[in-house]
């Protein structure tokens, strides 16, 4: 057995073919915005899903407002029927029972439209979850065309690649979250 033996690996020509360096940031950068994508594409989503809680938990609030605004109409619904008339306690408790129920009309408005707030705000988050989404997968796409390159070392692969990113960036140029307002 020889010692001083060496294997052949096969690296001869990298050093010659100037797209190799290029190449590679270009996928390393690609993967990095993979990962940054998908990071803000699982928040978005996990703040829709709390958004969406938020507004169940309002409207359960609205539906038990609205079974005791039921309530309160039908007792005073029912001394105002059964209640002999110039009976001042059954006046007085009647009375109680009505202003009850005006509150509780109030109350199922304000809910209603917290909830309904929840829910448009629920939409746009939801929007924008979908545009990293996919986002994320344009850029995926665009790993996957560079990949194959980088391994062989096409000649061409550079002019590829700036197409490739300029049409990821006119098809996802919307994966920003707009500006709430807006």
């Amino acid at each position: 057995m020889h010692e001083g033996v060496e294997l052949h690996e096969g690296h001869e020509g990298h050093g010659d073919n100037p797209f190799v360096v290029p190449v590679s940031v270009t996928i390393s950068i690609l993967a990095v915005l993979v990962a940054g994508v998908t990071l803000l594409g699982h928040r978005a989503h996990t703040e829709e899903l709390l958004l969406q809680s938020q507004a169940t938990d309002q409207w359960a609030y609205y539906q038990a407002k609205n079974i005791r605004w039921h309530e309160m109409q039908s007792a005073a619904d029912l001394l105002g029927a059964l209640a002999p008339q110039g009976n001042e306690k059954a006046e007085a408790v009647r009375e109680k029972y009505v202003k009850e129920s005006e509150r509780y009309a109030g109350d199922k408005e304000d809910i209603s439209e917290k909830a309904k707030e929840l829910e448009k705000e629920r939409d746009l988050v939801s929007h924008r979850a979908d545009r990293f989404d996919g986002g994320e997968a344009l850029i995926e796409v665009g790993l996957v065309i560079l990949l194959p390159h980088a391994s062989h070392q096409a000649q061409g692969i550079l002019a590829c690649g700036c197409v490739d990113r300029s049409q990821r960036r006119s098809l996802c140029g919307h994966g920003f979250p707009a500006p709430l307002g807006s």
